[in-house]
């Protein structure tokens, strides 16, 4: 089960994730991120007009939740650099440390949300208890104070 949430927050974008094990943590805060930067998503015409862009992502941190927030920093970068919405994610290997994935998408206009930066401020991954990992992701805006 992935989930993710938008909550108000003073002058960013907060987002609660919550997932059942790690690798749906990661998948929800990666839908979230997009759903941030390009609320509908992939379109069946946005696939027709271009070609598939692939992008590997391999990363290594000292905890679960630098991992996380360095995989969300990769993931904006990536897309900001290529000017790209990659609409699927596949984790090839996860561990607390570590994650081998694969961004599929294709290019995009714009963005309807320039995010700065992912910021480790209320981050810390944590399994909550009903078992489930869960933390907040707050992410600095364009043009936030």
């Amino acid at each position: 089960m992935t989930f993710f949430k938008l909550e108000p927050h003073i002058a960013d974008i907060r987002l609660f994730v919550v997932g059942d094990d790690l690798k749906d943590l990661f998948t929800s805060a990666y839908k979230g991120l997009y759903h941030i930067i390009r609320p509908q998503g992939c379109s069946d015409k946005d696939h027709r007009v271009s070609k598939a862009m692939i992008q590997p992502v391999h990363i290594s941190s000292s905890d679960t939740t630098s991992l996380l927030i360095n995989f969300l920093s990769e993931i904006l970068n990536i897309s900001s650099i290529n000017d790209a919405i990659y609409c699927q994610l596949d984790i090839i290997n996860l561990t607390a440390t570590h994650i081998d994935a694969q961004l599929t998408g294709h290019p995009v206009d714009k963005f309807a949300e320039d995010i700065k930066a992912v910021s480790r401020h209320e981050a810390n991954v944590i399994k909550n208890l009903e078992g489930k990992y869960e933390t907040v992701i707050i992410f600095d805006i364009q043009g936030s104070l």
